[in-house]
């Protein structure tokens, strides 16, 4: 049905149109920031999907170095305190989006907006 589908090649930016609508729509406004966001997922907090805390805090000492050096705002967000237009807000200028995700098993997962 649609696996042939899967094989359609399309330009980069195709979805960017849509992408920005939705924001715009959403929050009035497209959000915008002079250094890229890198936002980090945190899940500390959730019983389930976590990181070890030596873990957690090696990957905030390192993210938070990156920023110190001027490459880019981080955001450590834990998206369950916010209301959905912050998180529409969040991933709206992330760059690059970091998070954990338990489904089927646990693994991180990274995301790049180009």
């Amino acid at each position: 049905m649609i696996a042939s589908t899967m094989n359609i090649t399309v330009p980069t930016q195709y979805w960017e149109p849509l992408r920005q609508r939705l924001v715009r729509n959403t929050l009035g406004h497209l959000p915008s920031s002079n250094l890229p966001l890198v936002l980090y997922i945190s899940r500390q907090s959730n019983n389930g999907r976590r990181l070890l805390h030596s873990a957690h805090a090696d990957l905030v000492q390192a993210l938070k170095k990156v920023e110190e050096e001027g490459i880019c705002e981080l955001k450590i967000a834990k998206m369950e305190e916010l209301s959905i237009q912050s998180q529409i807000e969040l991933a709206a200028r992330a760059i690059v989006s970091y998070t954990l995700s338990d489904a089927p098993k646990p693994t991180s997962k990274i995301f790049v907006r180009s």
